[in-house]
């Protein structure tokens, strides 16, 4: 798990780049808090990256049975998590009275749901794949 530790390390080249340019040659366009939520997003999005490709999380799928079931478990936790969301969503925005706010709902409830699974689809997906790589090594 040395994913914080690598996206800390990228985070804290990236800014000393940005601090040497700024300072070298004054960027005035760019906001200081744009480059923090950029940076933020970065270690966020490195972070997520390498926990999916690393093929850790699902430890226990071995065989296409044990796979099956958890795309079914995917799907269903994914899709759970959209209805919390648009649910709490409705909590802070209110019910939206008009069909845009409807539309605007759904659409970002199943782009949540769409987002959660490929990234949890992708990590078993590796997961499956490097516990069978596992399994054929012990063979040997």
């Amino acid at each position: 798990m040395y994913f914080l530790a690598e996206s800390a390390v990228v985070l804290l080249a990236i800014s000393f780049i940005f601090l040497a340019v700024k300072r070298f040659h004054p960027i005035n366009q760019i906001h200081d808090e744009i480059v923090v939520a950029a940076l933020s997003g970065l270690v966020i999005i490195y972070t997520i990256i390498r926990y999916m490709v690393s093929g850790i999380e699902y430890s226990n799928v071995f065989n296409k049975t044990e796979y099956k079931k958890e795309v079914r478990s995917i799907v269903f936790q994914s899709l759970k998590f959209a209805v919390i969301f648009s649910v709490i969503y409705l909590l802070f925005t209110g019910i939206p009275k008009a069909i845009e706010g409807w539309v605007d709902l759904l659409g970002l409830s199943f782009l949540i749901w769409t987002f959660m699974f490929l990234v949890n689809y992708f990590s078993l997906k590796h997961s499956f794949k490097k516990n069978s790589e596992l399994e054929e090594d012990k063979k040997w």
